[in-house]
C-alpha cells in the first residue's frame, strides 16, 4: 500500500527538547533530557545483546513477554527490561524514566532501530531514530502527524475481541489483547504481507509502547 513517505510525516533534525517546549511549569533543560537519554540508551546497550531481527518479515514472533525488569526508585520510577519474542529471544531492550506524575522518558532499541518516547498526561510524543513522528494518544489509539496535526495511523481500541492498527484509512494488522496467563502470548493476530517501511516503523512505535504499558502495569 502506498502511503505518504516517512519524511512528508515527520520533522527531521530535531531533539527530544522539543517536548519540553509543550510542558510549562516543568524545570527539565535540553541539556538534562539529552544527558538523561544518553544514559538511558547506554543502559540498554549495557544488557541487550545479539537481538533477533525484528522487522515486516519477523512480526508474527513478537511477544508480551518482558523480562528482567530492573525497578528502583531515585528520584522518580526507573525501570528496565527485555522484550522477547514467543521464543524467548530477545527483540527489543528498554529503558524507562519517570520524573513525576505527568512526564516520562522511555528508549526501546531493536535491531535496527531507535525509538524514543516522552509520554506527558494524556498524550505521548515519538521519535524514530532521529524523526520525530508525531503525538499518540494511548486512551483513543490516535497517532497525529507533527508536521501536519492530521491522524496518520489509529490503534481501535473499541473492537473489543483485538485491535485493529489502520495506517491511512487501511488496516495493515491486527492486535491481540492479552489475556491472563502464564503462556507466553503473542502480539500479532495478523500483519500485512506487503508493509512498506514507513508503515513497519509506525506499526512498532506505537505496539512496542503499548508491550511494555502492558508490562508497567503489572
Amino acid at each position: 500500500m502506498g502511503i505518504l513517505a516517512l519524511s512528508a510525516l515527520v520533522v527531521a533534525g530535531t531533539g527530544f527538547w522539543l517536548f519540553t517546549r509543550s510542558l510549562p511549569g516543568f524545570k527539565l533543560t535540553q541539556k538534562k533530557v539529552q544527558k538523561d537519554l544518553e544514559s538511558m540508551e547506554a543502559d540498554v546497550r549495557s544488557f541487550f545483546h545479539d537481538p533477533v531481527k525484528l522487522d515486516k518479515n519477523d512480526l508474527e514472533i513478537l511477544s508480551y513477554n518482558v523480562k528482567s525488569a530492573e525497578r528502583k526508585k531515585i528520584g522518580g520510577k526507573k525501570w528496565k527490561a527485555t522484550i522477547t519474542s514467543i521464543f524467548e529471544e530477545p527483540v527489543a531492550g528498554v529503558s524507562y524514566r519517570r520524573y513525576n506524575k505527568k512526564n516520562a522518558l522511555m528508549v526501546i532499541l531493536t535491531h535496527q532501530r531507535a525509538f524514543y518516547y516522552w509520554e506527558k498526561e494524556k498524550d505521548v510524543s515519538i521519535v524514530i531514530d532521529d524523526q520525530v513522528l508525531g503525538s499518540y494518544q494511548p486512551a483513543n489509539g490516535y497517532l497525529i502527524s507533527q508536521r501536519t496535526g492530521k491522524m496518520i495511523a489509529k490503534l481501535d481500541k473499541s473492537v473489543t475481541d483485538r485491535h485493529p492498527l489502520i495506517i491511512q484509512g487501511e488496516e495493515v494488522a491486527s492486535v491481540k489483547i492479552p489475556k491472563s496467563s502464564d503462556l507466553i502470548q503473542r502480539v500479532f493476530d495478523y500483519t500485512g504481507n506487503n508493509l512498506s517501511t514507513e508503515e513497519e516503523a509506525i506499526l512498532l512505535g506505537l505496539v512496542l509502547f503499548e508491550v511494555t504499558k502492558q508490562a508497567d502495569s503489572k
